[in-house]
């Protein structure tokens, strides 16, 4: 039900803990992690698979865990969207297009305090609602990362939101201008 693979760090930021406590302390036979950290020998953390098994562990996972990494972005909130999961990110982590495109219905967000108890958080989701994610997760992935065979409306979205944003400078600008003259 809920798949993580990724490297832990020992490093202090929150994004590198939720990979820790994944790997300390996230268990069931529906919860697979697959992490090392380069700078401990636990043992724990040692095992990763190949990249076809990742691919396969996507597949068959209902929801993917998606800390952000080195940057605010993570690459495996795309990745469980391609493979049809439902991502589950922290309360720091800034989705696609935010705010222009809702994900709300989409993603599950746990906060920080509860990151420890999220294979028990996605346990609990009624299928009925697992399954309405799952729609909106793949009506949103066509609409912003595009159909791999004619992407002309994600292009069209990521265009309209890029003007969007400049006409919003521009105007914050011009209002900064006359208010210093």
């Amino acid at each position: 039900i809920l798949s993580f693979k990724g490297t832990a760090h020992d490093w202090e930021s929150l994004d590198w803990q939720y990979r820790w406590i994944a790997s300390e302390y996230w268990f069931g036979d529906d919860v697979h992690i697959d992490s090392r950290c380069r700078e401990t020998s636990l043992s724990k953390l040692s095992k990763y698979t190949d990249e076809t098994d990742y691919v396969e562990l996507l597949l068959n996972s209902t929801f993917v865990f998606s800390p952000g990494g080195a940057s605010v972005n993570s690459f495996r909130f795309g990745e469980a969207l391609q493979a049809g999961a439902i991502p589950v990110v922290t309360s720091n982590y800034v989705p696609p297009f935010h705010p222009d495109v809702d994900w709300s219905d989409c993603i599950v967000r746990v906060s920080d305090a509860r990151v420890v108890d999220t294979p028990r958080i996605v346990r609990s989701i009624p299928p009925q609602e697992v399954k309405s994610r799952q729609i909106v997760c793949s009506r949103l992935t066509e609409k912003v990362f595009g159909d791999p065979v004619d992407d002309r409306e994600s292009f069209s979205l990521a265009m309209k939101l890029w003007q969007v944003r400049i006409q919003d400078a521009l105007q914050k600008r011009s209002h900064l201008s006359s208010l210093l003259e």
